[in-house]
């Protein structure tokens, strides 16, 4: 985030780009484990 705000990016739209990135790289490849488990317990 500190090269983004660096390069005259305003905070909030370095903070969401961050989170958005964050959100795709680490929490989006959990959901298909989470609906198989979520299945399985039926």
């Amino acid at each position: 985030m500190l090269m983004l705000t660096a390069a005259g990016v305003p905070v909030a739209a370095a903070l969401s780009a961050v989170f958005g990135c964050r959100l795709l790289t680490a929490w989006l490849p959990l959901f298909p484990g989470l609906l198989v488990l979520g299945l399985h317990r039926r």
